[in-house]
């Protein structure tokens, strides 16, 4: 119940109205005609290299993404209540990590931005579809090992019960690469033999068999690229505003009971 309250606690808003925080209004959906909307907030931090995007469903889950410029990595951090009736935990915390791709503005940029009409329903301009990841290693709990990821992953995904940090041999290497890190197998290690020929839960029969859960998210709205315009006098460009994008993460996982992942119906 300590480890629930804790990690509740890290999910709650961080963000106040100040000069280094933007509060926004997101469009949850791309269709039009849906005007379901939710509050987002946006952290930009330049002395730890970081950008915190956070916000929260209807069905109270919490979805955070740290992304750490200066080791190159992203991190999406999900909460998820459970349901007593299923037999679930009180809440599953799920960690994905996955190498940074460059579709965020820096963080000094981040800290810098301000709003002229704060109650504005927002809708990014371009969106970046779908990204996949399947995620069937699980990363070791030591935090000097996690810290060859990211500094902040011990703190952002704790050691709590029914707390996971998973992620793919693609997303490690491409992060340990980088910064001549340690080789995967020590950071991480197989969460289930043969992965590939594990069953999807939605199709499983069998609520005890361990099978291959499928979870989406969306970040609806985040700067993404600076926007430049061409001075009035003279050559050369200034800095004149930012472009918005929109994307979504199918993450699939490895879970012992398909009771784990009610969610996944297709």
């Amino acid at each position: 119940m300590e480890g629930a309250g804790i990690l509740i606690l890290m999910f709650l808003s961080f963000c106040f109205p100040s000069h280094d925080c933007l509060i926004v209004n997101v469009r949850a959906n791309v269709d039009e005609s849906v005007s379901a909307y939710y509050r987002q907030d946006i952290l930009g931090n330049s002395s730890s290299e970081t950008v915190l995007i956070q916000y929260s469903l209807a069905d109270g889950s919490l979805i955070s993404q740290l992304t750490d410029f200066r080791m190159s990595s992203q991190i999406v951090r999900i909460l998820i209540p459970g349901e007593e009736e299923l037999d679930q935990p009180m809440y599953q915390g799920l960690c994905f990590v996955s190498s940074y791709g460059g579709d965020l503005i820096p963080p000094e940029a981040v800290m810098k931005l301000r709003q002229k009409h704060p109650a504005t329903l927002r809708i990014a301009e371009q969106d970046n579809g779908e990204i996949v990841q399947d995620s069937s290693l699980s990363l070791k709990r030591s935090p000097a090992r996690l810290a060859a990821l990211s500094t902040h992953l011990s703190q952002f995904c704790p050691p709590t019960q029914g707390n996971h940090i998973l992620s793919s041999h693609h997303e490690l290497f491409s992060i340990l690469e980088k910064s001549n890190g340690p080789k995967i197998s020590e950071v991480s290690q197989k969460n289930v033999e043969n992965y590939e020929l594990l069953p999807r839960c939605f199709s499983s029969k069998d609520p005890n068999l361990t099978c291959i859960c499928s979870l989406r998210i969306c970040f609806n709205w985040f700067p993404c690229a600076l926007k430049y315009c061409s001075n009035k006098e003279g050559e050369g460009e200034h800095r004149c505003g930012i472009k918005t994008c929109r994307k979504c993460m199918t993450y699939r996982y490895p879970v012992r009971s398909k009771n784990l992942c009610h969610w996944d119906e297709i």
